[in-house]
């Protein structure tokens, strides 16, 4: 993987974002949103004030919106990911959804999309002539995942070699991993990311992670 730096230009973010599907941009956030945001998060969970909490360690807030609207505004077409989200999606980009989470045990990751519809949109559109969307993630990141506690795991060269359509039946979410998508998952070659305190990772909401 490039090593990304706060000197990398937007057009070499930008080669590596359509080869990989996903970049690192350290330093998206400062301390003091950092602060705010883990005060919040964690008051939530500890009130219980939580829509999501699933068996590999991750609690999922979707009311943020709602909840910290000017916190959870100043989100949304943040600067560090706004000349990417402009460029591929253009005047189509639309906010799908805004979800905090938090990993107060350990982080197992189980094999996943975060739009799993990507390969079932004709089917589910309706349509007469049915249009394929994409969707993009910018996530920020709260903590420090150094290689000794915690990593963020694609499946490389995604783009190129997507899920074979023998396995389309089975993309959904599940925690098997013998699960013929999880094992085809763990069959691929991998690229490991360790986003710090303040990183955003921004990616194809279709590539597994």
């Amino acid at each position: 993987m490039t090593t990304i730096t706060k000197e990398t230009t937007l057009e070499e973010n930008l080669a590596q974002f359509k080869r990989d599907g996903f970049l690192l941009i350290p330093g998206a956030l400062d301390a003091a949103t950092i602060a705010k945001w883990k005060e919040t998060l964690y008051g939530l969970y500890d009130r219980g004030a939580y829509e999501i909490r699933n068996g590999v360690g991750n609690v999922a807030f979707e009311k943020l919106l709602a909840l910290e609207p000017d916190l959870a505004k100043a989100l949304v077409g943040h600067p560090s990911a706004a000349p990417i989200l402009k460029t591929v999606l253009g005047k189509q980009c639309q906010l799908r959804s805004l979800r905090g989470h938090l990993n107060p045990a350990d982080y197992k990751q189980e094999w996943h999309m975060d739009f799993y519809d990507y390969y079932y949109q004709e089917e589910k559109a309706e349509a007469e002539n049915p249009l394929r969307a994409l969707c993009i993630n910018s996530t920020f990141y709260l903590t420090d995942n150094t290689p000794d506690r915690a990593r963020l795991t694609f499946v490389k060269g995604y783009l190129e070699k997507p899920v074979p359509d023998r396995l389309i039946p089975y993309l959904r979410y599940t925690e098997d991993r013998e699960d013929p998508f999880q094992r085809w998952c763990d069959e691929q070659e991998q690229e490991d990311l360790h986003p710090m305190a303040g990183d955003m990772v921004i990616f194809y909401s279709h590539i597994p992670h």
